[in-house]
């Protein structure tokens, strides 16, 4: 044998390995070879790989070194391995033919960046807050308590979870990533339970006038109105459901019937006759509002009356109107309404004080009411508020007189 001929065995030998050193290795042609090449849009903790093909011969992918990982198809040259982000792998290309010659590669399964987002802070009187933390793939998450006493998670390895806290404090909430690397990236979320207040009581500034509101387990449950030193009580009664059941004072008692959720129905009658049924109102809504109610009077004779409301873009109430329910569209009072639209003006005070479903008032606070028909004044109202945007002043100004009628308003911590 040539000296050139030992020369190239020797070379070749040095870069192939043969499984059986006994038999005769007729090498492929070329060299063998295995690499990772890059590729779009490859699943989580995956990588493509490429081994070198050869004529007469047939290729496999085998695992070498490592735990955990599959081929996607071991009997195709180019195809993807997929491991645990962290591991090390020695993947091994190997040709068969009548011997069997093979390349490793050394593969490192790499960990995705974190990027952890608790979502947005949060402000209400709710007690009970669903948290919005990202997930990401290949990482669990874990929510904690930074700030902030009393709070429990329902399930803090849930990125959307409920979080429950108490009332009036305010809580530095954590979410944190860790991927199998053992990396960690957090995001921090602010949650305020504010403490929610209701209306105590409404006074004339020139004190001959109040009205005292008093709850039962979260609920209205008397109104006690006085004039000049005259108090009368209005006592609020619930269904087991908590619908309003029933309103009444020593004069009259209201029988509320729903269908469902929805009042349709309410009696009234007279105590001090022996309960006799005075008059029946019945409720006729459109897009879940209130568009009608008919006052049905029990006496013969009476003219029963008919209540008409509109609304506008905003589903705020732009006009009622009453009239003769034997004599429709002679109306004999309208009022026409406006409101204050900025945010501070929002809430009604009288939806905080009145459990009944007549829907008589509009989420927004009124600026103005315009009547026409009968002997009313036109009314303007401006407010004033606290340090937590409560109303504490409201002030009345009838027209065109331009009298005015101020109120006090002071609350109380809700349960």
């Amino acid at each position: 044998m040539s000296i050139r001929v030992i020369l190239f065995l020797t070379i070749l030998i040095s870069t192939l390995s043969c499984s059986n050193d006994d038999a005769v290795c007729t090498p492929p042609a070329g060299t063998i070879s295995a690499e990772t090449i890059a590729q779009q849009n490859l699943p989580p903790a995956t990588v493509a790989i490429k081994g070198s093909e050869h004529a007469n011969f047939t290729g496999s992918w085998s695992l070498v070194k490592g735990n955990g990982g599959s081929f996607a198809n071991a009997k195709q040259s180019e195809t993807t391995f997929t491991g645990t982000p962290g591991q090390a792998y020695t993947l091994r290309w190997s040709l068969s033919g009548c011997n069997l010659f093979y390349k490793d590669i050394e593969v490192t399964i790499g960990c995705p960046t974190l990027q952890a987002n608790a979502g947005f802070d949060q402000q209400n009187t709710l007690t009970t807050y669903t948290l919005n933390g990202n997930v990401q793939e290949g990482a669990t998450g874990m929510w904690t308590i930074v700030s902030g006493t009393g709070g429990q998670f329902a399930n803090a390895t849930n990125h959307n979870t409920n979080f429950t806290g108490t009332a009036g404090t305010t809580y530095t909430l954590r979410w944190t990533l860790t991927n199998a690397c053992g990396q960690t990236q957090f995001d921090e979320v602010i949650v305020s339970i504010l403490l929610k207040y209701r209306i105590k009581k409404i006074e004339s500034a020139d004190g001959t006038s109040s009205t005292t509101f008093e709850y039962k387990n979260g609920k209205l449950s008397k109104v006690i109105n006085e004039y000049n030193g005259d108090k009368t009580e209005l006592l609020y009664e619930y269904a087991s459901n908590g619908q309003l059941s029933k309103v009444s004072n020593w004069l009259f008692e209201f029988i509320f019937t729903y269908s469902g959720n929805t009042l349709v129905k309410d009696e009234q009658f007279s105590i001090s006759s022996g309960k006799v049924l005075s008059n029946t109102q019945t409720y006729t809504y459109t897009n879940d509002k209130i568009s009608s109610y008919i006052i049905d009077y029990a006496s013969v004779g009476s003219n029963d009356l008919k209540n008409l409301y509109t609304y506008g873009a905003n589903n705020e109430l732009t006009k009622s109107s009453l009239e003769f329910v034997n004599n429709p569209g002679v109306e004999i009072v309208t009022r026409t309404y406006t409101y204050y639209n900025q945010i501070n003006l929002v809430k009604h005070p009288a939806e905080e004080v009145d459990p009944r479903l007549v829907g008589r008032y509009s989420n927004l606070l009124i600026k103005s009411m315009d009547i026409e028909g009968l002997n009313f004044a036109d009314e303007q109202y401006t407010y004033e508020f606290d340090q937590l945007g409560r109303i504490n002043k409201k002030t009345t100004t009838f027209l065109p007189s331009g009298s005015t009628f101020v109120e006090i308003y002071t609350y109380e911590i809700s349960n």
